[in-house]
């Protein structure tokens, strides 16, 4: 579950730098376009292989795609306070 959470943290912040505005915020440079393609399909298989071990670990599969969404969604909120501290 631990390196679920990693991955899903860590794929939540390739997205979230992928985009201009939270990349400028960050580095206070523009956002080449290469990056901003490998950052985004980082991220979207960071997230996919997170959504993987929880199903690969879990008893019932049907739950653990429940807990795998509410982590998710506690990271998001985590995340989303953290850049409004920059």
């Amino acid at each position: 579950m631990l390196v679920s959470i990693c991955a899903q943290v860590f794929g939540l912040i390739f997205l979230s730098l992928s985009l201009d505005k939270h990349f400028k915020s960050v580095f206070k440079t523009a956002l080449p376009h290469k990056l901003s393609v490998w950052l985004k399909s980082t991220g979207w298989l960071l997230i996919g292989l997170s959504l993987f071990f929880v199903g690969l670990f879990a008893i019932t599969p049907s739950i653990a795609v429940v807990y795998w969404l509410a982590i998710l969604s506690g990271n998001i909120i985590l995340l989303a306070l953290v850049y409004c501290r920059l």
